[in-house]
């Protein structure tokens, strides 16, 4: 699917070279040795984020206010500051946030994407903290795979915003009740109401350079 409106996602490209080696302990061949395969170059994918412990300190639920911050003013006053339930629970080897009390957009396009974001929705990205109590929060651009790994939110207005980026901040380990993140953003925002974001004829991108997430434990 397209975008009318590219993203590049957070995370360096791995190339990874396939080559054969062989068993020193074998016998050697009577005839030639066989052709080498060919060298293969695997695609170019987006870094997964760092993974947590299973006893992450993150996991439960909390109230989340999501402020898209400045350098978006195509985004409605009312609509920048965003107010969710997120529960946060270990998946595999990392954090996956899921929001709720909010109109998200659903189905396959959402979740048809590979590697970790498979089964992952609309509604969804990933956190992982450091051993140093510092907190990271990725809303991923799946490289136009699907759209799963950040937020894809309808507004009352009937509008459509998408929400990818970054953001990083401390974990009190002796108060964690609150976890306060701040980081670049990158929001597309189709102007038009409609039942269905894509394709819209009216979008319009922007970035923040000060997106913030504030979580409070319930």
């Amino acid at each position: 699917m397209t975008r009318q409106i590219a993203f590049y996602g957070i995370g360096l490209g791995i190339v990874a070279l396939v080559a054969c080696g062989s068993d020193p302990q074998a016998p050697t061949p009577l005839g030639p040795p066989p052709a080498a395969p060919p060298i293969t170059l695997a695609p170019v994918l987006p870094t997964p984020p760092p993974t947590s412990p299973s006893n992450s300190a993150l996991a439960g639920s909390y109230t989340m206010t999501l402020d898209i911050g400045s350098g978006c003013d195509v985004i409605p006053a009312a609509e920048r500051t965003r107010t969710y339930t997120a529960t946060i629970e270990h998946n595999g080897e990392r954090n996956v946030v899921t929001l709720s009390d909010a109109t998200f957009l659903g189905g396959p396009i959402c979740t048809a994407g590979s590697r970790h974001f498979s089964g992952i929705g609309c509604q969804q990205f990933f956190a992982s903290e450091d051993a140093d109590t510092t907190v990271h929060f990725f809303l991923e651009n799946n490289n136009d795979e699907a759209h799963g790994g950040h937020i894809v939110e309808q507004f009352s207005s009937g509008t459509w915003v998408e929400i990818m980026g970054q953001a990083a901040g401390r974990l009190d380990p002796l108060d964690p009740s609150s976890i306060e993140a701040s980081g670049p953003g990158h929001v597309w925002y189709c102007r038009t109401p409609s039942a269905y974001p894509f394709p819209c004829s009216s979008f319009v991108g922007c970035r923040s350079t000060d997106m913030r997430l504030r979580l409070i434990r319930r």
